[in-house]
């Protein structure tokens, strides 16, 4: 409960960031240091935070983008603003959002491929449901998979 209230707090200082602030830049840049302090804090089975994290952080990364691109157009050098070269962390982090898409690769849902099916649980007139194990977390789900009728009604 604690980390998902500091992913709110999070959120609403990435949120109130103004795109016409000369500060919102370093804003970011440590909203998005924090998100991953929080994100890798996690407890194993905390599959909510990395959910929600992952999210909060595609979500702060557009805001920089936009940012950058505003600054750019308004001919900024944004090296000389933000940039501070005696520290690494900071240049890792705005050559990792400069560099990667706006739509990472990442999944953000869940699918049937991340799951291993163990046993099938019960077979009705609507569906199987079987007993899976997610993959990364090694939690146990039940998982319905319809019968074709179904879609036919």
């Amino acid at each position: 409960m604690i980390q998902m209230n500091e992913l709110a707090d999070i959120s609403r200082c990435a949120a109130n960031a103004s795109l016409h602030d000369d500060h919102s830049m370093s804003i970011l840049l440590g909203c998005l240091e924090d998100l991953r302090v929080v994100i890798d804090r996690r407890k194993l089975d905390a599959l909510t935070v990395e959910t929600f994290g992952t999210r909060i952080e595609k979500l702060i990364r557009e805001k920089y983008l936009q940012l950058c691109e505003l600054v750019e157009d308004e001919k900024v050098d944004i090296t000389s603003t933000v940039i501070d070269e005696d520290a690494p962390l900071e240049d890792d982090v705005v050559r990792s959002l400069r560099t990667s898409p706006i739509h990472s690769t990442s999944k953000d849902r869940t699918s049937i491929d991340d799951f291993e099916i163990i046993k099938p649980i019960s077979r009705g007139a609507f569906g199987r449901v079987f007993l899976a194990k997610k993959r990364t977390t090694g939690d146990l789900f039940a998982i319905k998979v319809p019968t074709n009728l179904m879609f036919l009604l």
